[in-house]
Formats: C-alpha cells, sequence, structure tokens
C-alpha cells in the first residue's frame, strides 16, 4: 500500500483556513481537512458542516414523480393489491419497509416480496410477476430494482398490470416498458443529486405521496444510505444525520430488539459505524443465505414477541455467515498461497456457498492487494457462479469484457463484478484472464492520509472535534491519520485464531484487524508509520480512545531477533552477508565457515566497510556499550541480532571487594607464590579465572608483581582505590552490557542504537 501524505497548503490558503476556523467556530485541522477533500468555499462548509432539512430536494423533481403518484393514488382510491417488488440486500429491505409503511399510512391494499438471491435471482422476476398477478395483484411497485427488467415488466403490462419502477442502479442503454420510471439520474429530467440509494428514493416517493415529510422513516432511509455505500454527500447528509438520531431515541421496536440481541451489547450511541458494520450486515446475511422477506417483517413490526423470534433468527444466520466467511476464506488464502506470482487471482471451490463470493473476493484483494475471483457451483448445478473484486488500477468489467466468450452472463461496474459460466469453460476462462493480464502493470494501491498527528494528540476531546464532521461514509471516509516515525509496545496477538493484534502507540491503544500475521514483522521494524481511523472503545461502560489500525509502514532497518543459548551452524554459511565481532579469536574461527560474498568486521571498524550486503549479522555480543561507539547500518537494510555471549561475563561474576582483599591477606611482601598454591588454598576457595583476573587487576594497579606462573607481592605499593583499573572498569562494562543484549526487548535494543545514529 502507498501512503499519499497531505500536500503542504500555500499561505493564502493557510490564511483562508485560519480565517474560516474563526468564523465556524471549528479547529483549524479539521477546515484544512474539508478543503483538501474539495470544499472550499465558507458557505459549502457551513452547509456540509450543519446538514439540514433545505438541503432535502423537492421528490417531485425525479423523473415521472408526478405520474407515478396519481397512478399509486388511482389504485388506493380503487382499492387495487399493490405489490412491493423489492431486493435482498439491505438497501432493498429499508426500501421495501419504507414503501410499505408509507403506503400502509394512507391505506392502501398492499404487499411485498423480497426475491430470493437463489431461486429468483436479482430484479424483476417474470414467474414471481405472474404468480402475484394470478392472485390478484394489478399494480407492481418495484423498489431498489427495475431498470433491467425488461421481459417481466413487459409480461406485467401485457396482463394489464402496470408496473412503477423506483431504482438508482446504473441505466441500461434501453429502459423497460414501464408505466413510470422514478430514478435520480434519468436523462428525462434534472434532479439535482444522484446518489440517492433504493431507500432514500423510495422515502422521496412517500414523501410526495403524503404530502409530508416522512419523518418516522428516515431511519429505515439513513440505513440503506449507509449499507449501500452511496455518497455521503448533499441530501443523503441530512438523510443520515436524521436516521440515526431518530435511532438513537429508540422508536422502531425491530431494531432495537436486534441491538439487544448482540452476543455484546452495544455501547454509546449508535452512529454510521453501527450501521455499517453491526445492522447492515446483519440484514445482508439473510439475503445471501435465506429468504430476505422476515427482514421486513422485523423492522416493521409492532409485536415484541415476534420481534424478539426474527432478531434471534438474523443473529444466528449472521453468525453462520461469518463462519462460512471465515472457512472459505482461509481455504481461498491456503490455495493462492503467501506470495503468488500471478497477476490476478482466481480461486475455485465447488462448495464455495453463492451468498459469501464477494466478501471472499474482497478479503483476498485487502489480503493481495491484486483483483481477485471467487468462484464455485450455482445452488442448481451444472454451472459455476462468481464474484469479483479489483484494484482502481484495473477496470474490472472491461476486463471481463474482454474475456466474454468464455462467459455466459456478467455484469458489473470498475472495482467489482458477477460473472456465471459453464463448468467446462474454467481453464479456457482463467487462461484468458491470465494472458489479458500479462502484458499490464499492478499498479501499487494508494489511499491517501488526511492529517499527520502525534499519538498524544489524539484524545477523546479530539476525537468529539473530528466528530462534528460526521456522518462518515462513501465520498467522505472516515478520515486517515497518520503517525509518523513512531513505534509499538504491548502487542498482543488476540482472537480465536490469533489474526487479530491489540497495542500501544506511545499513549494511544490500537486494534489492528486481520494483522496478526504481522505480529514478527512490525516488532523487527526499527520505526514505523502507523495510518488508521479514530475510535472509541467502550469496555466495561468505559470509553476510550482507539486507533483502529488501516496499515503500518516500516521505516529503517528491518531487526531479527536470533538471540539463542547456542549459535546455529546455518547462521555461520550465509551468503552476502556482513558479521560483525568484537574479537580476533572469533574472525580467527569465523572466516574459514564464510559462505559466497560474506565479509567479517568487527564493531570499531563497521563504518568503514564498503558495498552492500543481503544482511548485517551482529554475531557475537558487543564487549563496550553503543553508547561509546558510532554504528552505521547503511550496507543493509535487515540486520540479524544474535549477540552470542562467547565470553560469557555474566557468569563469570565480578569478585567482590572482600574477595580482592581475600587475596591480597593471602600475599607475602616480597616473597614469591605459586599461583597454584593459591588455588589450592582452603581459605580463597576461587575459582583459577576468578584468580587470575583478579592478579591481573593488582598488577595493573602494581599491586604485584606477575609472571606467569607465580606472584609476588610488592613491598611498597602506592595506595590506590580499585575502581581505578582499567582492566576491572571493562569487565564491569562488558558484563553490563551482555546483561542488556541478553534480557532487553528487540525494541529496547533497536532504539537505542537508533537513537544513538540519529545523533551521530
Amino acid at each position: 500500500m502507498k501512503w499519499l501524505l497531505p500536500t503542504p497548503l500555500s499561505e493564502e490558503e493557510r490564511q483562508f483556513i485560519e480565517k474560516t476556523a474563526k468564523e465556524l467556530d471549528i479547529d483549524s485541522e479539521l477546515i484544512a481537512l474539508l478543503y483538501r477533500r474539495g470544499i472550499r468555499k465558507e458557505e459549502e462548509m457551513e452547509t456540509f458542516l450543519h446538514p439540514s432539512f433545505k438541503d432535502y430536494h423537492d421528490p417531485f423533481l425525479l423523473h415521472d414523480m408526478g405520474r407515478a403518484i396519481e397512478r399509486l393514488r388511482e389504485a388506493l382510491n380503487k382499492d387495487e393489491p399493490i405489490l412491493i417488488y423489492g431486493d435482498y440486500d439491505a438497501d432493498g429491505m429499508t426500501a421495501t419497509s419504507i414503501a410499505l409503511e408509507g403506503l400502509e399510512s394512507i391505506g392502501a391494499n398492499v404487499h411485498y416480496y423480497l426475491p430470493n438471491r437463489f431461486t429468483d435471482g436479482y430484479g424483476p422476476n417474470k414467474e414471481v410477476y405472474k404468480y402475484y398477478i394470478d392472485q390478484g395483484i394489478q399494480l407492481i411497485l418495484t423498489v431498489d430494482n427495475g431498470v433491467s427488467g425488461h421481459e417481466a415488466i413487459a409480461y406485467a403490462q401485457e396482463r394489464g398490470v402496470d408496473v412503477i419502477v423506483t431504482d438508482h442502479h446504473d441505466l441500461p442503454d434501453e429502459l423497460p416498458n414501464a408505466y413510470a420510471i422514478v430514478h435520480p439520474r434519468h436523462p428525462g429530467a434534472q434532479y439535482p443529486f444522484g446518489d440517492l440509494c433504493g431507500a432514500g428514493v423510495a422515502l422521496k416517493l412517500v414523501h410526495a405521496l403524503t404530502g409530508e415529510f416522512p419523518s418516522d422513516l428516515v431511519d429505515l432511509a439513513a440505513i440503506g444510505t449507509i449499507a449501500d455505500l452511496v455518497s455521503l454527500t448533499d441530501e443523503n447528509r441530512f438523510i443520515v444525520k436524521s436516521g440515526l438520531a431518530m435511532m438513537n431515541e429508540g422508536h422502531r421496536l425491530g431494531l432495537q430488539i436486534l441491538l439487544q440481541q448482540l452476543p455484546r451489547p452495544l455501547e454509546g450511541p449508535m452512529t454510521e459505524q453501527t450501521v455499517a458494520f453491526t445492522i447492515a450486515p446483519r440484514l445482508n446475511a439473510l439475503g445471501r443465505l435465506k429468504d430476505p422477506n422476515p427482514a421486513v417483517e422485523l423492522l416493521t413490526t409492532f409485536d415484541e414477541e415476534r420481534a424478539s423470534e426474527l432478531a434471534q433468527e438474523l443473529e444466528k444466520v449472521n453468525q453462520e455467515r461469518m463462519d462460512l466467511v471465515n472457512e472459505a476464506s482461509q481455504r481461498a488464502m491456503e490455495m493462492v498461497g503467501q506470495n503468488p506470482k500471478e497477476k490476478i487471482l482466481v480461486v475455485y471451490q465447488a462448495d464455495f456457498h453463492q451468498g459469501i463470493l464477494g466478501i471472499v473476493a474482497s478479503r483476498l484483494l485487502e489480503h493481495y492487494q491484486r483483483p481477485v475471483i471467487v468462484l464455485g457451483d450455482d445452488s442448481k448445478g451444472g454451472k459455476i457462479k462468481g464474484s469479483g473484486r479489483s484494484t482502481p488500477s484495473i477496470h474490472l468489467f472491461h476486463l471481463l469484457q474482454k474475456v466474454s466468450d468464455s462467459l455466459l452472463v456478467f455484469g458489473g461496474h470498475a472495482q467489482a463484478a458477477g460473472m456465471t459460466l459453464e463448468k467446462n469453460k474454467l481453464e479456457e476462462f482463467i487462461t484468458a484472464l491470465e494472458d489479458q493480464m500479462s502484458d499490464r502493470l499492478l499498479e501499487e494501491a494508494s489511499q491517501e492520509v488526511d492529517m499527520l498527528l502525534s499519538p498524544d494528540r489524539l484524545t477523546e476531546d479530539f476525537y468529539k472535534n473530528l466528530n462534528r464532521l460526521a456522518p462518515f461514509g462513501s465520498h467522505f471516509p472516515l478520515p486517515l491519520l497518520g503517525l509518523m516515525k513512531t513505534s509499538i509496545h504491548d502487542v498482543k496477538a488476540i482472537g480465536s485464531q490469533k489474526e487479530h493484534l491489540k497495542g500501544k502507540v506511545g499513549p494511544l491503544a490500537f486494534i489492528a484487524f486481520r494483522f496478526g500475521n504481522q505480529e514478527k514483522l512490525l516488532q523487527e521494524s526499527e520505526g514505523l508509520n502507523v495510518f488508521g481511523h479514530l475510535g472509541l472503545n467502550y469496555w466495561q461502560g468505559k470509553a476510550q480512545v482507539q486507533l483502529q489500525v488501516k496499515g503500518f509502514e516500516r521505516i529503517g532497518k528491518r531487526w531479527v531477533d536470533q538471540r539463542k543459548s547456542k549459535i546455529e551452524s546455518s547462521w555461520l554459511h550465509l551468503e552476502n552477508t556482513l558479521y560483525v565481532i568484537e574479537t580476533t579469536r572469533i574472525k580467527n574461527w569465523l572466516q574459514p565457515k564464510l559462505g559466497n560474498g560474506s565479509f567479517v568486521t568487527s564493531y570499531n571498524e563497521l563504518d568503514q566497510v564498503e558495498g552492500q550486503f543481503e544482511r548485517v549479522v551482529l554475531l557475537e555480543c558487543p564487549l563496550v556499550s553503543f553508547e561509546h561507539r558510532k554504528l552505521s547500518f547503511s550496507m543493509a537494510d535487515e540486520i540479524w541480532l544474535i549477540a552470542f555471549r562467547f565470553y560469557h561475563y555474566l557468569e563469570r561474576a565480578i569478585p567482590s571487594k572482600e574477595k580482592f582483599a581475600s587475596v591480597y591477606r593471602q600475599l607475602k611482601p616480597g616473597q614469591p607464590q605459586a599461583i597454584q598454591d593459591l588455588l589450592d588454598s582452603e581459605q580463597l576457595e576461587m575459582d583459577e579465572d576468578k584468580l587470575r583476573f583478579v592478579l591481573k587487576v593488582f598488577s595493573e594497579l602494581n599491586f604485584v608483581i606477575l609472571e606467569k606462573d607465580q606472584v609476588t607481592r610488592a613491598l611498597h605499593p602506592k595506595a590506590i582505590d580499585l575502581n581505578q583499573s582499567e582492566l576491572l572498569q571493562k569487565r564491569i562494562e562488558a558484563a553490563k552490557v551482555e546483561r542488556f543484549f541478553a534480557y532487553q526487548p528487540l525494541k529496547t535494543i533497536v532504539s537505542t542504537i537508533s537513537i544513538k545514529n540519529e545523533d551521530e
């Protein structure tokens, strides 16, 4: 992922931002964010910050709205049975509920039906239309579908049943012969805002039909708007902000009971995040796996017992959906492997559930950052159905057009598509895709960073200020914050599969979903840039500001912790490796073992090394603290920390002052004594290594004359403090350094070295 940092503002732009911030009484950082996102006039910023009913457009500006209302009123006057024909996703469910409650409120004879994904497919279905027309339906109202339903709509018109289409999906070149087509982007009208969702169009219809803004239905419209990822700009901001306010007042029974059934109780107010990640997935799960119609009953019922039954069913189905997605995603990733060479990933498993293919494709796209198509057998057998997701650099629909000879049906847009093919065409399809991708460059995915801040700035007060820009969503996403040149600590893998990470960046808590496999890599990084969204985490009724990490960017070197109690032989034969040691004896031992292109140097000579290496291996534990020497690792990006303690100074404890005194008392002035006699002395009880060290210190301070196997105490030595011994101080320093390298966490060691390098 390429992280695009905010561009610097000119002096003129900064002056405008400061002035506007004072006028609107809001932090200048937030005004700068709006400015960078293209909202550059003070009055536009005022409107954006305070969405209101004045932003809401006249519903009669929509194409055919007047004609649709006339026909609905005629049906109302004649008590004609009306069928609302919806869609199986959250937008279709809420659009159906809005139309149902709106028509029922004025006494209409109304029924509804949401098509089954597996038996009916998407959009108008001729057989379903036939069934309801045979049952006496005299008017069909589509919500969140219809503009591509030529066959079914033509059939209904032939049977003398008018069809009013309300939809928001892309218009085909040829529109169906419906009685009316209400659509925000219809070329026959100039509606001011083209990005309403199906529920938004249904809200407009009820408004036009009743003559009053249906404020009791705006919560449903908000759910559809958020769930369908339409632009959270213009009147959609008013719809969502008003709808969230209504949801927090708790007027809709089904929603309240649905939230009460959650495995973990909802804490804090409902926000657009609650809808996007809690409510919408549960509604969509029903449409993905089962019959979607109970969702409308849940959203519109006043029966508490029935609402509880339906909410339990939704929770059960959603858990089933999550299990299917997790299992399929894991299987798909195992099939693809860690480092795939293919520029497009095509994964087929006969038993992949049709309702989750798109989610699995999104997971793989996020993980591998390249186009993905996930395929499985359709529910009737005989054919393969698939769903694809793509990066911004590859237009998936155009790619499928190039290989359409292998497909029966396909559709979609730049970054998402669906397709159906015969089983015997699978290999041909994959080969054709790979051929088309062979000469294409996969551009690295990028994300724009909105603000660069230090972790200590991200307080609850800052969060509250940031939320003045809410609601966030499509075309106005949550601000992406960048915490630069920082580090993480207290990191812990969580989740049943240890698939997530939590920890802290500075004083700020963070959660990083699906980053569990990067724990070691992140810990080995010398420094990090951390990117994420700010939110609140509730625990036992208390809110804590938390960063939801979207990505890490490693800076500096990669540090690999290889500290062990013994050296593995494979470490000594690495190619193109620079080994760093402290003593000549180790150099002579290591030199014959080196692999091709490898070299040995000492810590003192490290800055004199020329050329580049694949890695630097700090093989021997230093004997001198890094505070006393310059270290440069410019010759490699990867550093292994082995720091093996060849001399074991920690185990060879430094003799106490009492031991020094005890040895001194055993020495006779002016009389040579054999060192072996001292070792055999019961009064000393000291091993040879310690005794010889004590005698070397005495020799350095001229307390004794030391020869190979004997020692003579000086007759009139000058009184000198033992601490003036350079040899003793080096031993103390070496033991201190050994302790540091043996017991300190890698992060502490790296930060010490890095700080030293920066100081230099």
